[in-house]
């Protein structure tokens, strides 16, 4: 055998030794990572403050995550987690009542998730607690006096999250939850319309006064 063919072989031989090896590490980080979410489910249960989605890889961590498309969970897990902290950090235990501006940066997180190019089961759950969250946010800025329009986009948002992922029996029940709450106030506020388009319309035809014609003034 030739050295040219030696060094071809050898060469072969070290290319595959590589893929084996680098097929191993990320076999072993995939598992890592499974296990992660597991562990970020409970951590977020339990409003754990350790922050999630930092499992122990032989990759660096940001590099496996990368190559494992990993990211979208762990973004929309920490989110999920920063929901979580707010539950307990934040105003009484018996509502949720955040600051405003955490509000709308863990909503802005969930929206841009949502519209991100991650797993239609991630957009899906991320689409669904920005919904929530918007409601939330609604809520706290109008008061009582715009419940309807609070609901509405709420409700626009989660059949988006069920039209990404059917599968999504939460969304689902969320979404015919608020549906059940919005009939009675879209009813009541169709009733208040009609009522004051009613008024008006009685108003303009007796509201004016009659007039005194030069036919019946003059001596």
């Amino acid at each position: 055998m030739s050295r040219t063919a030696l060094a071809g072989r050898l060469a072969g031989i070290g290319v595959l030794v590589v893929l084996a090896v680098a097929l191993a590490v990320l076999g072993r980080d995939f598992l890592a990572w499974r296990g992660e979410t597991e562990h970020a489910d409970v951590g977020i249960a339990r409003y754990s403050r350790t922050p999630v989605g930092d499992p122990t890889t032989w990759l660096p961590t940001a590099l496996s995550r990368d190559l494992l498309a990993a990211s979208d969970d762990v973004r929309f897990q920490r989110a999920l987690q920063g929901v979580q902290r707010l539950r307990v950090e934040g105003g009484p235990t018996d509502r949720f009542d955040p600051p405003a501006l955490d509000l709308a940066r863990l909503e802005l997180t969930f929206d841009e998730i949502a519209e991100g190019s991650g797993p239609a089961a991630i957009r899906s759950r991320a689409r669904q607690m920005h919904a929530l969250l918007l409601l939330q946010q609604l809520v706290l800025q109008s008061g009582s006096g715009s419940a309807s329009a609070a609901l509405d986009r709420t409700i626009t948002e989660l059949q988006r999250a069920v039209a990404l992922d059917p599968g999504n029996t939460e969304a689902q029940q969320d979404l015919e939850s608020l549906l059940i709450i919005y009939k009675p106030i879209a009813t009541e506020i169709a009733g208040e319309r009609a009522y004051q388009r009613t008024n008006k319309g009685n108003i303009g035809a007796a509201g004016g006064t009659p007039g005194a014609t030069g036919e019946t003034g003059g001596f």
